[in-house]
């Protein structure tokens, strides 16, 4: 028998190696139905070769990194840049670009993201007092120059 023999399942005119075909069996004793690219012969829950134990250890250990993958928040990447708080408008696309992405579900990590949103409003707190600071300036400026000049605009 060939490499591949038993390894294709014809269905509707298409081919497709499953783990089943080459031997991985499912507890329940069926084959396994996981598609698997050419060069490999089974799927990470059906290594060849092992032991009952063995099998059962290398499913628990997959369940668990699975299990603890699936369970840990969703970051940006380390390589994503820093936000820039510099204009409002920068801001206000900062927030719809992180509320996309937990929309999305690929941002999860709502701990962060309630720093990250405190930082934010910080950020447009600091702009609106620095433009008050320029509006007084500007006010102190203005009433100069009408001091100076005996009231007459």
């Amino acid at each position: 028998m060939g490499k591949d023999a038993g390894a294709v399942a014809v269905l509707s005119g298409h081919s497709t190696r499953t783990c089943g075909g080459f031997g991985g069996r499912r507890i329940n004793g069926e084959p396994c139905s996981q598609a698997v690219p050419e060069g490999r012969e089974r799927c990470p829950w059906h290594p060849a070769g092992l032991t009952p134990e063995q099998e059962a250890e290398n499913r628990r250990e997959l369940a668990a990194r699975g299990g603890v993958a699936s369970h840990a928040p969703k970051r940006a990447p380390g390589s994503a840049p820093d936000p820039r708080f510099d204009e409002p408008p920068k801001i206000i696309r900062w927030c719809e670009r992180t509320a996309g992405a937990v929309a999305r579900g690929e941002y999860t990590d709502y701990k962060g993201l309630e720093a990250q949103l405190k930082l934010a409003r910080l950020a447009l707190d600091a702009l609106g007092i620095q433009a008050l600071d320029q509006l007084d300036k500007l006010e102190a400026l203005v009433r100069g120059r009408l001091a100076g000049t005996g009231g007459a605009a």
